[in-house]
């Protein structure tokens, strides 16, 4: 059977890959489709579902509809068409949160395989015409997401029980990756990845091929030192970040930073209600939003929407400690994958796009039930 959640997910992830590459935009269309096919599948399962609470759930669950009833709360008060379609992607987040919650085996082998073939594809056009994708580029975030996902789920690869065929070629897509994200403006990929570069072999190889491993790659470095200089200077990448050395006194973030904190003295405990942030703290400000999801849980819901946030995403990390198998490579894809979305989601976006976010959140959330490989496998 095919994994239809699995590909719809991964095209919704990649749409703005595909626009990219031939001008098409599925993202709503795939999004309406995922919303049906959800609906019909929760009437299809509701003699099946399991209603019991953990107790370790029961304060997200009230927190959760505490954030609910306030929404609509504000709704009222302040009746208007922004507030109705923040309201309204509050509970497709929460829709995704459940699909990621929900992924078995094949969906989570599809979701991943779908994002490596685009993603790719994308790449390797960004290294030989990068202007075919500047032509076509909304947004170079949403561009380079998917690149960072790849790159890193790539490098785990290599470093996986495979023959050098295979850890050739998982090379080549890893490589591949680095030279478009070079091509591309996003500091935070880049700086996810170089982190990510340097720090996962210390957590996976034992001392002796530590030792190995950073002397090869010492060794490659000290050979082809200027080569890698010249390119990384040549980049794109490189006039982002030589700008925010160069003028580090003067990045806007710190001037949004402090119109958030004056914005939010006298608000703190109830917020600004949904979807008024931009207008209530920033008012004409460039960049009206907060580019950190925790700080604008806070600033939409206040205390209660801080406290949820917070224990939702401690929660998310902490389920993970729960599955015993963890050299299994989609535990270690979606852990990876919800660290890099998070990490880009507390520099950049809005809480009302996070959709994949608390789909990833979901993914962690399910390694609960996975201890049963076979429940997993066959579900």
């Amino acid at each position: 059977m095919i994994p239809w959640m699995g590909v719809l997910i991964g095209l919704y992830a990649s749409s703005h890959i595909i626009k990219s590459l031939i001008s098409i935009d599925i993202h709503y269309a795939v999004m309406a489709v995922v919303v049906a096919t959800s609906m019909v599948k929760f009437i299809l399962e509701l003699n099946v579902i399991n209603t019991r609470v953990q107790k370790d759930s029961v304060f997200l669950l009230v927190a959760y509809l505490g954030l609910i009833f306030y929404s609509i709360l504000t709704f009222l008060i302040s009746p208007d068409i922004s507030s109705a379609s923040s309201f309204i992607e509050l509970i497709l987040i929460t829709l995704f949160f459940y699909i990621g919650k929900s992924f078995n085996h094949n969906d989570c082998k599809t979701f991943f395989n779908l994002l490596v073939l685009l993603s790719s594809i994308q790449a390797v056009v960004l290294i030989v015409d990068r202007g075919m994708i500047l032509n076509n580029l909304e947004n170079y975030l949403l561009n380079t997401l998917i690149l960072g996902v790849v790159a890193t789920i790539s490098y785990i690869k290599i470093f996986e029980r495979l023959g050098m065929i295979k850890k050739s070629m998982w090379l080549g897509v890893y490589m591949i990756h680095i030279l478009a994200v070079l091509n591309m403006q996003s500091r935070g990929t880049a700086i996810f990845i170089l982190l990510f570069t340097i720090l996962y072999p210390f957590f996976t190889m034992s001392n002796k091929k530590l030792f190995f491993y950073i002397i090869i790659v010492a060794l490659v470095g000290m050979v082809y030192w200027g080569e890698i200089i010249s390119f990384y200077q040549d980049s794109i990448l490189f006039r982002r970040v030589d700008y925010l050395v160069n003028n580090f006194e003067n990045e806007q973030r710190f001037e949004l930073y402090s119109i958030y904190f004056s914005g939010m003295e006298d608000m703190w405990l109830t917020g600004f209600g949904l979807g008024q942030s931009s207008a209530g703290i920033f008012g004409e400000f460039t960049n009206n939003y907060p580019h950190n999801f925790i700080l604008e849980f806070a600033s939409e819901f206040g205390v209660i929407g801080l406290l949820f946030i917070i224990v939702f995403l401690f929660t998310a990390y902490l389920k993970t400690r729960e599955y015993s198998n963890k050299n299994e490579i989609f535990y270690k894809f979606s852990l990876v994958f919800c660290l890099y979305i998070t990490f880009l989601f507390l520099k950049s976006f809005t809480i009302y796009d996070s959709y994949l976010l608390f789909f990833s959140f979901g993914l962690l959330w399910s390694f609960e039930n996975k201890n049963n490989s076979q429940y997993w496998i066959t579900r």
